[in-house]
């Protein structure tokens, strides 16, 4: 019994020998690993050397979209700055003109827009067939340069804030692929292996935002001073369109007096022509007159019965027909109309229409009257003597 219980307290103690042997193998281990593991440097510079020419490559092309960004914005800054400086120097200076000939027309943008006014003055000969909207349309055409001109390269703003960020997404992509082809040619997926590559990816990306974000802020701002740049030169331009008008409708200027010297040579012609025909007409007419046999027609004693008695046809409220005082239907119609002109179509025949005759009476009896012949019908509303 006693030689058991020795037997179980050895193989115990020699349990526990193994067991502290195995955990000191293991933590040397360990810390042989942990001393063998290289170090690895994540700084701006050891991602960029040890990044992958694709990615390096992206990287220039996105520094370099960085700079034109920073370049037309600054450049578009000051030529905006010195545009409204231009214009609110030109507003306050035209405000105070009161005709357009007291314009300097070669400093400043004003002196442009009366330039174009007086060349189209020039082409027209100051004749005022619709000047003042060739004028208007001159006008809008040197503001709408003016306008295209003032939005370059803002395109070039918007296409690198649409474009930087899927360049720096490529260049992700393709960090991403080389982090997938480490861990497959090493077999390991430890975070040595994976972190160069994604970090790499991440570099991309950042530089991608860095030239996408600064491009479209500087776009948005840029498109602002635009448009307030435009209400200036409207205001500018309509100051100008005022100048003109007050000079060439209220002032007496030279245009005024060519246009009455033109009005004047036109008439003048025209009055000497009425003139000589009338002297001609006034010498002519005694000549033609005395030559000529006047003779009047004669009166005949037909002519006046016919108007003593005309023929009076009457269409009554009850449909009934009568001839002067005889009492009649639409079928004998015909036959007593013949009796009283004696054949004579070519009578006058004076048709009296009470007012509440209906429409289709009125023409069944003048239907009647055309088809035997009766065409000179008078007709009347109100009961004849």
């Amino acid at each position: 019994m006693l030689k058991k219980c020795f037997y179980f307290v050895f193989l115990l103690l020699n349990l526990n020998a193994e067991a502290n042997a195995t955990d000191t193998n293991l933590s040397f281990d360990s810390s042989k690993i942990e001393t063998e593991a290289p170090k690895i440097e994540l700084s701006l510079s050891s991602l960029y050397q040890n990044a992958d020419e694709v990615v390096k490559g992206v990287i220039y092309i996105l520094v370099l979209f960085s700079i034109l960004a920073w370049a037309v914005f600054i450049s578009k800054l000051m030529q905006f700055y010195f545009m409204k400086k231009n214009l609110d120097l030109s507003i306050q200076k035209i405000k105070e003109l009161k005709n357009l000939n007291e314009l300097d027309q070669t400093k400043d943008f004003a002196g442009v827009l009366s330039l174009e006014i007086q060349d189209e003055l020039e082409k027209s000969e100051y004749k005022n067939d619709h000047i003042k909207e060739r004028i208007e349309l001159r006008l809008q055409n040197t503001i709408s340069k003016q306008i295209t001109a003032s939005k370059n390269g803002l395109s070039l703003l918007a296409s690198i804030g649409a474009s930087a960020p899927f360049i720096g997404l490529f260049g992700t992509v393709w960090g991403i692929m080389n982090a997938f082809i480490g861990i497959a040619n090493l077999g390991n997926a430890s975070l040595a292996v994976v972190a160069p590559g994604i970090a790499e990816a991440l570099f991309a990306t950042a530089f991608g935002l860095i030239a996408a974000i600064p491009a479209v802020l500087f776009y948005n701002y840029l498109t602002r001073k635009n448009l307030k740049l435009m209400h200036h030169l409207d205001e500018l331009a309509n100051f100008v369109y005022i100048l003109f008008h007050r000079s060439y409708f209220n002032d007496k200027t030279e245009m005024a007096h060519k246009e009455e010297e033109l009005s004047e040579i036109n008439i003048t012609p025209f009055i000497d022509i009425m003139l000589v025909l009338l002297i001609v007409f006034m010498a002519v007419t005694p000549l033609i007159t005395s030559s000529i046999k006047i003779e009047l027609p004669k009166s005949s004693q037909q002519a006046e019965d016919k108007l003593k008695n005309p023929i009076i046809l009457y269409l009554n409220t009850d449909n009934t027909l009568a001839i002067n005082d005889d009492k009649l239907s639409l079928e004998n119609l015909s036959s007593a109309l013949d009796i009283k002109t004696k054949g004579n179509k070519e009578e006058i025949i004076y048709f009296h229409i009470d007012k509440s005759v209906k429409y289709e009476d009125i023409m069944q009896v003048m239907q009647k009257l055309k088809e035997n012949g009766y065409g000179k019908i008078a007709l009347s509303s109100k009961k004849m003597d």
